[in-house]
This record gives C-alpha cells, structure tokens and sequence, in this order.
C-alpha cells in the first residue's frame, strides 16, 4: 500500500491486482473554514477493504471522497463539490447541484432532483458547499 499526502488531499494506491483505482480525500477543517493538510489513520482488513477512516488530527472537520471524475478543466470533483452539469439524454439545459455519497454512490443533488454522477455531462466545479453554500439557493 502505498499512501500520497499533500495539502488539502491524501490518496491511497493499493498493489495490482486488489484496487486498480487510487483513493482520494481532501478535508475540510470547520472551525477555522478552510482545506486542511489530512492527518488520517486508515484501518485496512486483509482483503483490501478500508474498514475505518479516523481523523485523529482535529474532530471538527468533515473529509470528503474523490468521486474519480474530473471536470472540463481537469479538476478533481470530490464530494461536497457543486458543479454544473447537463443530463446526456437532455442538452438544452444547464443545471446546479452538489455532489454527495447515497446508496453506495456518487449523485448530484439539487432542489428537484437525484442523479447518478456517472450519468451526466459535467461541466465545471463553480464552489463546494463549505465556502459557496449560496450557489445553492433556489437551485
């Protein structure tokens, strides 16, 4: 296993063969509101699997999962992002929603509806719903 830390993001890599996907997570410090470098303990079982995420570092943060999708600058979307996007059945029409994790995946969500991550074309990240909760409003 090997474990990637920068400002704002740790990444997890696991041999082939067990994950062939890196594992990313940014977290956000709430009481003084800004990124955080990540102190994490990661508790893995024997087959590969993350059992338990700690963050022994400070309790009034939240951490937020990389989705593994990027938008058209090539920006990492993570949960907690509000992006715009496009449903790929419906061009004509833009929309705002943030990204979160609900039944064992990632959707953006708004006012009137759920969808699946996967199934949209992004556009851009515009905020997070940290320091741009107003994006939100009447979205």
């Amino acid at each position: 296993m090997n474990i990637k830390k920068d400002l704002g993001s740790v990444s997890v890599a696991r041999e082939e063969g067990i994950m062939n996907r890196e594992i990313k997570f940014r977290v956000y410090n709430l009481e003084e509101k800004c990124w955080d470098n990540p102190a994490l303990l990661e508790v893995w079982d024997n087959s590969g699997v993350l059992k338990h995420l700690y963050d022994y570092k400070n309790k009034e943060t939240v951490v937020q999962q990389f989705t593994g999708l990027k938008d058209k600058n090539g920006r990492e979307i993570y949960e907690g992002d509000i992006i715009n996007f496009k449903y790929l059945e419906v061009e004509h029409f833009e929309y705002v929603g943030k990204v979160i994790f609900m039944n064992g995946c990632f959707i953006v969500t708004n006012k009137t509806t759920n969808h699946p991550l996967w199934n949209l074309q992004i556009k851009e990240i515009v905020g997070n719903i940290h320091e741009n909760p107003e994006l939100l409003e009447n979205k």
